[in-house]
């Protein structure tokens, strides 16, 4: 996750937001994060946040309500 961040920095690049795709989530599932591949997420969004970078994770619009 960082290497991106660390990327336009030195390139003197100003980087003001990381967004992510849906690959964060555990099995695509909205409101989940995948704890195998992004288990520092919460440490990642907060060390960036302190760096002035805001966290824009996507979100599946196509969230659909169950029928009973």
């Amino acid at each position: 996750m960082y290497e991106n961040v660390d990327q336009y920095a030195l390139n003197g690049l100003p980087l003001d937001a990381q967004w992510v795709d849906i690959d964060y989530m555990h099995n695509y599932q909205d409101f989940t994060v995948d704890q195998n591949r992004f288990k520092d997420l919460p440490d990642f969004v907060h060390n960036i946040s302190i760096m002035g970078i805001r966290f824009v994770p996507a979100i599946d619009v196509g969230i659909a309500k169950v029928s009973e």
